[in-house]
């Protein structure tokens, strides 16, 4: 498998980044950006690490992110939390 990111914008696109190398908290604060807070998720059938903002959900600049909250969902169904702004799934790293 192939390791990398695969990041989800708030209009629901997705676009896989490899890396073999696990991305340094720089990048991950770029790509979301600002600080970074990790959750879980079920991408693909596998539950897998998702790096969003930390403040997504109060900053009025940042978009409701449909696809990655369901994605977050299926991880933990009776969380009413809402993704917002640009979610990174790590995939292929321990």
């Amino acid at each position: 498998m192939e390791k990398g990111m695969m990041i989800i914008k708030a209009d629901g696109s997705e676009k896989f980044v490899p890396s073999a190398k696990r991305p340094e908290l720089e990048v991950l604060q770029k790509a979301v950006d600002g600080y970074i807070e990790y959750t879980k998720c079920v991408y693909k059938g596998k539950k897998r690490s998702m790096i969003v903002n930390e403040e997504g959900a109060i900053n009025p600049g940042f978009e409701f992110n449909k696809h990655a909250t369901l994605l977050f969902w299926a991880a933990f169904p009776f969380q009413g939390a809402h993704i917002y702004g640009t979610a990174i799934i790590l995939i292929g790293y321990r």
